[in-house]
C-alpha cells in the first residue's frame, strides 16, 4: 500500500508501525477540506479498513 500512496502530493511521508494501527502518514493540506478529502479517498482504498485522524495545533521544534 505504500507504494500507492508515492503518487499523492499531501503524503510527505509513510511509516509502518506497531500497535493499533498499521501505518503513520504525514499529511499536508491547506484546509481541514482538503484533509477531509485525503481521508475519503484513503478510505477507499481496499487495504484501508480505517483511518484516524491526528491533528497537530503547534510546532514547538523540528528538527527536520
Amino acid at each position: 500500500m505504500a507504494s500507492e500512496l508515492t503518487g499523492w502530493p499531501e503524503v510527505r511521508a509513510c511509516w509502518s508501525t506497531a500497535g493499533d494501527r498499521d501505518m503513520a502518514l504525514l499529511v499536508d493540506t491547506a484546509s481541514n477540506d482538503d484533509l477531509m478529502e485525503v481521508t475519503r479517498r484513503l478510505n477507499e482504498l481496499p487495504a484501508v479498513r480505517d483511518t484516524a485522524t491526528h491533528v497537530a495545533l503547534r510546532t514547538h521544534f523540528d528538527r527536520a
